[in-house]
């Protein structure tokens, strides 16, 4: 997707909010400010000690294609006039509405402004304050390192996600395409965590033991990192004997660091491509 159409996408959305909110009064020159009045509820750091627009709450804090949670339906169902509308609401937030539930947001992956769209009465009871509780905070995504700490450049894999649901509506992977419609040379603020995946030892028990890895598509990315940094190793006594199994769905669009793998000597890679047979799957 290019800049320009992921650009118009996004306009879209922000003017659906707001046109659902158009009998709430929400109006994109609102001017918030988030206070915590209550000890057991904490302020978004990102919200907090700043005034600022509507507008610019929906454009760069709530994340409007999120899947709700249960606590939207409860939120609801509590300012809900509407008998149908409520009886639903409270339905889809009980412990037995839980498959309901599943079935009406999660499996057509339903986001949070189409489910406030299927329920305009209850909508329009909703006062500036509930938003705060019902719309969530865009979070940081987490990708695995691809490269190894010996190179002198980070790498990371990133899947752009881009697909259409079972009720046929278009959806994109915010950070993704984001990402991906960066202009060259663009500064980023990240922060790197020690990841939880462990190696054995390249000395247990004094030999160099072999490692088998399965790494499907992008989940790949971390063995890459593990991979190279085996492979620069000054003598061929400390490099063991590797295994990759990999698994993606065409070998010409997704068989990812096929270069890398080929200078590897002492690694073994086996590969499917669910797609690049007669039976596909």
């Amino acid at each position: 997707m290019s800049p320009t159409s992921l650009r118009r996408t996004l306009l879209k959305l922000y003017d659906k909010f707001f046109s659902l909110f158009e009998a709430n009064r929400f109006h994109k020159s609102n001017k918030v400010m988030l206070e915590q009045i209550h000890k057991g509820v904490t302020v978004p750091i990102q919200l907090s000690n700043k005034t600022f627009t509507l507008e610019n709450c929906v454009r760069n804090y709530w994340d409007l294609s999120v899947i709700p949670s249960r606590s939207l339906f409860e939120v609801l169902a509590s300012v809900s006039t509407d008998e149908l509308e409520k009886e639903k609401l409270i339905e889809l937030s009980s412990p037995a509405g839980t498959q309901e539930l599943y079935d009406y947001c999660n499996r057509p992956r339903r986001t949070v402004l189409e489910v406030l769209a299927d329920f305009p009465h209850s909508r329009s009871r909703l006062k500036l304050e509930h938003m705060f509780d019902l719309m969530k905070i865009i979070r940081p995504r987490a990708f695995s390192i691809a490269s190894s700490p010996l190179e002198s450049e980070l790498m990371l894999l990133v899947a752009v996600v881009q697909y259409r649901t079972r009720l046929k509506a278009p959806r994109l992977g915010l950070c993704s395409n984001w990402l991906k419609n960066l202009p060259h040379g663009s500064k980023l603020h990240v922060t790197i965590k020690k990841g939880s995946l462990r190696f054995p030892s390249s000395n247990s028990n004094g030999d160099s033991s072999p490692v088998v890895m399965v790494g499907p598509g992008t989940g790949v990315a971390p063995f890459r990192s593990f991979i190279i940094t085996e492979w620069l190793k000054e003598s061929d006594e400390e490099k063991r004997p590797l295994t990759l199994f990999y698994g993606s769905r065409n070998r010409e669009a997704d068989y990812f660091f096929r270069k890398d793998w080929a200078m590897v000597h002492h690694l073994d890679v086996f590969t499917a491509f669910s797609r690049d047979q007669p039976h596909k799957m």
